[in-house]
């Protein structure tokens, strides 16, 4: 990549290349420069970077916002937010109530939950932030190299954690369902336990080897036109910055490659499954009740596992396949300024996906296992009378069901 001096600053697209390179931690200018940036948020500018006095407006305007992504950090997103927030509390929240809940499945969806709602919190609130606290597209000059750190790494631990938290569940149903004499052996609250801070503990780590591709705070001065238009505009902008080159190129990589590795073992495992319990349906034909039973269990599960695992990847795809492409562009002589600028008019629609995955799963849950329906009205009902009825009722989570149900019904 060419490195860009203060005279080679004469057009909108490489000033814009600073404010949207950012959000790509693409590093696209030289750090030599002192005059030209500054490092310290306390530092003040001396020597003005760039000079858009003479500019006009429809030159700036091209620096700002665009109207698509304001709708979609301000208004979508939130709303977003807010639903995934509510449905994943009250998820905890029916866990947490109902003893019978506690199983070894609903231990790992209830640290989904809690990953989901640290993603959400996390990653919506700091694009509400940065877009309604400067006009500039993608400025991040509101921050410090702290808060750099400590937001995308949260950020990405999350992530992470919600990634082998989904194929942990899978794994888990897998040997539920098509192992279940060595599951009920090898399976307990200490074993379980183990498996999901390991979950933690490996995306702590991923998330961690991250942060040399954006802990550095680098901020550009700016000097903007007279006028009341611009009168509250920036003066200083600002980017989470890489170390050097190299480091975004493997944050690319492994931010991408984990969710490429699990989608074919995932893939594998739901169709082991339905397979598994197609065979005992097909086993029990010589009893109409247990082929009647095993079928309507075989639905549940199957359409539980297809809608979550669909959703999951499907909606988590688009922002994976961005960053894939990004990993590779440096080895291509063809990528351009704007090649990089449809990215970059893509990121926020394949974002927006990455938040809804996070809020849906609780509703996903509901609509496709009664069980789940039936504990949500458990759990909410004020009435102890309503309780007891609602309790005798389900025979799915009835304790004193059958060592064989409950099997099936703990990998739904």
């Amino acid at each position: 990549m060419r490195s860009l001096s203060k005279s080679d600053w004469t057009s909108i697209e490489e000033f814009a290349g600073f404010c949207w390179s950012v959000i790509f931690k693409m590093p696209l200018m030289s750090y030599s420069d002192a005059d030209y940036f500054i490092y310290d948020e306390d530092q003040t500018c001396v020597n003005s970077s760039y000079d858009l006095t003479n500019r006009t407006d429809e030159y700036i305007a091209e620096l700002l916002t665009p109207t698509y992504k304001i709708v979609i950090y301000v208004y979508v997103l939130p709303l977003v937010l807010t639903l995934g927030f509510i449905g994943n509390s009250a998820f905890i929240f029916v866990i947490i109530r109902l003893k019978r809940m506690r199983t070894i499945t609903n231990f790992y969806l209830l640290n989904l939950a809690i990953a989901d709602i640290s993603y959400l919190l996390t990653g919506v609130s700091e694009k509400l932030v940065r877009t309604l606290s400067s006009p500039i597209d993608n400025d991040q000059g509101m921050y410090g190299s702290a808060s750099c750190i400590i937001i995308y790494s949260l950020l990405d631990a999350s992530s992470f954690a919600s990634l082998f938290l989904v194929t942990l569940v899978t794994l888990e149903k897998f040997y539920a369902v098509c192992y279940p004499l060595k599951h009920r052996r090898v399976t307990g609250r200490e074993r379980t336990v183990k498996l999901v801070a390991l979950c933690w503990i490996l995306a702590c780590v991923f998330a961690s080897s991250l942060i040399p591709s954006y802990c550095l705070m680098l901020y550009a001065c700016t000097v903007w036109p007279e006028g009341e238009l611009y009168q509250d505009f920036p003066t200083r902008l600002g980017g989470c910055w890489p170390v050097n080159d190299l480091a975004v190129d493997i944050a690319h990589g492994i931010q991408t490659l984990p969710f490429f590795l699990v989608i074919s073992p995932n893939i594998v495992m739901y169709m082991k499954i339905i397979a598994t319990l197609n065979n005992r349906v097909a086993a029990s034909d010589e009893m109409k009740n247990s082929r009647e039973k095993n079928l309507r269990m075989r639905n549940v599960v199957a359409r539980m596992l297809v809608v979550n695992g669909t959703l999951f990847f499907i909606l988590a795809a688009p922002f994976h396949v961005l960053s894939l492409i990004l990993m590779a562009a440096p080895l291509s002589s063809n990528s351009s300024d704007d090649f990089y600028h449809v990215l970059d008019t893509l990121l926020p629609f394949c974002q927006l996906l990455l938040y809804m995955n996070s809020a849906i799963n609780p509703f996903v849950y509901s609509a496709t296992n009664a069980r789940y329906r039936k504990a949500y009205w458990h759990a909410f009902c004020l009435e102890r009378v309503k309780v007891a009825n609602c309790e005798k009722d389900n025979f799915l989570v009835n304790p004193q069901n059958s060592a064989r149900v409950n099997t099936i019904s703990e990998a739904a």
